[in-house]
């Protein structure tokens, strides 16, 4: 069974056990109930049992940063190798290379989950519409 970096509450392994194997399932949890360390835990054994290799987050603006910096390094197991990229509205060179280096399977980090960071309000716009497909 998966072995968690932090130890869930018993609300949180519970919605873990119920969701992580289904193919579609929605966490209606409250605000500050742990929705973001189940996601994160799903996210690590479906990597681990070779279900995935990248991740998608959208979080809003003011809570997207989180992930990056506190939640992913937090929740997921150390034993995981990853890269994590964050969103930035100022397309430059070095992104858009660094970009398609993380995006594109043949520049990808083998044994390594990748996690691209996003806050939501980005899809209106045409940069982070583009980006996101």
């Amino acid at each position: 069974m998966y072995e968690f970096e932090t130890q869930p509450y018993d609300h949180q392994r519970t919605a873990f056990n119920d969701s992580w194997a289904a193919e579609y399932y929605a966490l209606f949890m409250e605000m500050g109930t742990g929705k973001s360390k189940v996601a994160i835990d799903t996210v690590g054994i479906l990597f681990e049992r070779g279900d995935i290799d990248t991740a998608f987050i959208l979080a809003p603006k003011g809570v997207y940063d989180n992930w990056v910096q506190k939640e992913v390094p937090i929740h997921l197991p150390k034993r995981i190798k990853r890269k994590i990229m964050r969103w930035q509205p100022n397309i430059t060179q070095t992104f858009k290379r660094e970009f398609t280096e993380f995006a594109l399977p043949k520049f990808r980090e083998k044994d390594t989950l990748h996690i691209f960071i996003m806050n939501i309000e980005a899809l209106s716009t045409p940069k982070g519409a583009e980006t996101a497909l």
